[in-house]
């Protein structure tokens, strides 16, 4: 590698004018290694790399160097590329060129020590003055402290005499800072409040806290029982405004039937009459019939308590019961009730 470009730094961002200068530079470089000039394109990729050090320069440096018969220098330059670019797209074919131009792994050896990735924990606490031990071990200094570590993660304990210990995990980035900011709690404040927890759920506590439990679970109210109309009551309305639907509409019909009877009498008109009206009679019969029931059950179903009483006293104990009936014959129809008690 050339002196020159070994000693490339930037301590800031390069301006505007260095990075033309590295594009002409770099032009010139390219013109030069296609005419075969490959010294003077090796030194104008290098000037290109001291006013921008971008890393794919150093890819024409070394076939630059290569142009000139110097492959251990052209494969130097190549592992300058894969440090500078740990994400090459293309490290696998720049590892097969230098293991093409340095077989025996001479320039590997050759290769600067990596220096050491660190970070810094700023460590603060409150109060001041406790001691700080990393990973474990003892640093010998208090906080508010800056300590130096290495990259990864990191365990900070800090301990101060009437205070509870306190223990953070810490993941620092190379280069980075991370600062760490604690709270110490006092021994004393917390052994009053371990001793408050004793008191309720040391000994017997747990055993107290279950009878509250069971107490709280007897006291609690069962759910208040429906005391809605029961189905029995709404179906027999329900019967009870068809029959007396069903008997409005037959009587009109048997109505009309007699006043066509009225106007011509006949056989017909006779038999068709007597019908609607004895369905007109059986639906009116029906509808009273389910009336009634209905307000008989709405009165006396009511839900019942829940009890251990034997079934057969259970079954004393039900109300009365309500059986409907409806009859019919060629002449008449109607509806028979009965209420057991």
């Amino acid at each position: 590698m050339a002196p020159g470009l070994a000693s490339a730094q930037q301590a800031a961002a390069p301006t505007a004018e260095q990075r033309q200068r590295a594009r002409e530079l770099y032009g010139e470089g390219q013109a030069h290694f296609e005419a075969g000039r490959f010294a003077e394109a090796q030194a104008a990729f290098e000037g290109a790399y001291r006013e921008v050090p971008n890393p794919v320069v150093l890819l024409g440096v070394a076939s630059a160097q290569e142009g000139l018969g110097q492959p251990l220098d052209a494969a130097r330059t190549l592992r300058r590329y894969l440090r500078e670019r740990p994400d090459a797209p293309d490290r696998a074919t720049i590892e097969q060129r230098i293991a093409a131009m340095d077989p025996n792994g001479v320039t590997a050896s050759q290769e600067p020590a990596a220096p050491a990735a660190t970070g810094t924990i700023r460590v603060v606490c409150t109060p001041a003055g406790a001691a700080i031990a990393l990973d474990g071990t003892d640093t010998g200094r208090t906080a508010p402290a800056d300590l130096e570590v290495p990259a990864g993660e990191h365990t900070i304990t800090l301990t101060l005499a009437g205070y509870q210990p306190i223990t953070e995990t810490v993941n620092v980035a190379a280069g980075g800072m991370n600062e760490l900011a604690l709270t110490l709690v006092e021994a004393s404040a917390e052994g009053e409040g371990l001793q408050g927890e004793g008191d309720a759920f040391g000994e017997g506590g747990v055993e107290e806290a279950t009878a509250e439990g069971e107490a709280e679970g007897a006291a609690e109210p069962p759910p208040p029982a429906d005391t809605g109309p029961s189905a029995g009551v709404w179906v027999t309305t329900a019967i009870a405004g068809v029959g007396l639907v069903t008997g409005t509409i037959f009587g009109f019909l048997a109505l009309s039937e007699q006043s066509d009877f009225d106007a011509m009498p006949t056989a017909d008109a006779a038999d068709r009459g007597e019908t609607f009206a004895l369905i007109a009679d059986l639906s009116f019969g029906v509808a009273i019939a389910a009336g009634v029931t209905a307000i008989v059950l709405y009165a006396v179903d009511r839900p019942q308590p829940e009890s251990e009483t034997p079934p057969e006293t259970a079954r004393r104990d039900e109300g009365p019961r309500f059986t409907l009936a409806p009859w019919a014959s060629p002449t008449s129809g109607g509806a028979a009730a009965r209420i057991e008690f």
